[in-house]
C-alpha cells in the first residue's frame, strides 16, 4: 500500500504507549553516618613538622677515649699515605669468592698474621706474576715504571 507522504498520520490513539523503564534508580537508604572526632582537627600550626623528642642517651660506664685513640679495628701500620686504601673494592661476588678460595693456595700470604686483606691478595698476585712471567729485562723496566708512578702519586 502506497502511503501519502504529504500528510501526517494522526491516528496515534490506536497504539498503546510502551512502558517507560527508568534508567536511574532511586538511591538506597544510607545507614547513619558515624562521626569521628580527630584531635587537633582545626589546629593548623607547624608543630606537626617538628622532630619527635629524642630519648636521652645513657651514659656508659666506660669513658670515651679521644677520636684518634679508639682502639677498635686493626692497628694502622701504614706510614706512607700512597698505600692507604681510599676507594672501596668494586668486584663481583663471584670474583670475591674466587679470591677467597685462591687465598688458601697463595704461599706468599702464609707469613701474614691476622686477616688477609684484599690488597694483600692482589699485591701477592701481582708480585708473583712479575717475578715468574716477565723476563728479567721486562721486570727491570716494570720496576722503573713503578718507581716513576709512585713518585707521581706523592
Amino acid at each position: 500500500m502506497k502511503q501519502n507522504r504529504k500528510q501526517f498520520d494522526l491516528d496515534v490513539g490506536e497504539k498503546k504507549p510502551e512502558a517507560f523503564k527508568q534508567l536511574v534508580q532511586a538511591p538506597k537508604p544510607q545507614p547513619k553516618r558515624k562521626e569521628v572526632g580527630i584531635k587537633g582537627e582545626y589546629d593548623f600550626g607547624d608543630s606537626g613538622l617538628q622532630a619527635p623528642p629524642s630519648k636521652p642517651k645513657r651514659q656508659s660506664s666506660k669513658q670515651k677515649s679521644p677520636k684518634g685513640d679508639r682502639g677498635r679495628g686493626r692497628p694502622v701500620t701504614l706510614t706512607d699515605e700512597r698505600y692507604r686504601v681510599k676507594v672501596p673494592k668494586k668486584i663481583s661476588p663471584a670474583l670475591n669468592a674466587k679470591l677467597d678460595v685462591l687465598e688458601e693456595y697463595i704461599t706468599e700470604l702464609s707469613d701474614i698474621s691476622g686477616k688477609v686483606r684484599f690488597e694483600d691478595i692482589i699485591n701477592a698476585l701481582a708480585d708473583t706474576y712479575v717475578s715468574k712471567s716477565l723476563t728479567p729485562a721486562k721486570e727491570e723496566h716494570f720496576q722503573q715504571e713503578l718507581v716513576g708512578a709512585l713518585k707521581k702519586i706523592k
